[in-house]
């Protein structure tokens, strides 16, 4: 199938009609809810904005990235303090969404009740340290290779990569570029 065909069979489509204007995301704003449930373990789910913009793939990326270092992987800092060290928590992760108009750094823990508190004081403290130092070059580039190798492995999927380009094109206006979060994450320093 050459390009020319895919164009025509393309312009064979009928347009969608035009979606209204997307309300406004929400300021972001600290708070606190609490879901009562019974039993010896629970679930913290805390949210953190960035204090950036998320205008460039290069912004993007440099988020994605922190959010490996905060919890992402198993060489994470919330991974190594929090059930390594201090063996506080069962389970413990990290993600981003970087939205141009609703970005933020997601962390979850599952945590026994008796230690939720000592992981929700000890969490957000692994936060501001990590935003007022920044990372470690090491962390950097252990994000790196480990931000690379999952992209690469999920890209093998044509449903991914669709995805994600269809996502560069409609959420952020980027031009269509397969490599582009790629070559960005390997930019970042």
């Amino acid at each position: 199938l050459d390009e020319a065909r895919v164009h025509e069979l393309l312009e064979r489509l009928q347009p969608a009609p035009v979606a209204p204007p997307a309300p406004d995301a929400p300021e972001f704003r600290r708070h606190v809810r609490v879901a009562r449930q019974e039993g010896e373990q629970t679930h913290l789910f805390l949210g953190f904005e960035p204090l950036c913009p998320m205008t460039t793939v290069r912004e993007r990326a440099a988020l994605d990235l922190y959010g490996v270092v905060l919890g992402g992987s198993m060489g994470s800092r919330l991974f190594d303090e929090l059930r390594e060290q201090r063996g506080i928590c069962y389970s413990v992760g990290s993600w981003t969404e970087d939205y141009p108009d609703a970005a933020y750094v997601g962390v979850e823990t599952g945590v026994a009740v008796r230690r939720a508190v000592e992981a929700y004081e000890r969490t957000c403290e692994i936060v501001d340290e990590l935003s007022e130092d920044g990372p470690t070059r090491e962390e950097v580039e252990r994000a790196r290779e480990y931000r690379l190798g999952a992209i690469t492995i999920a890209h093998q999927s044509v449903d991914v990569l669709v995805e994600a380009c269809v996502e560069q094109v409609l959420c952020y206006g980027d031009d269509l570029n397969p490599t582009a979060r790629r070559d960005a994450i390997a930019s970042v320093s």
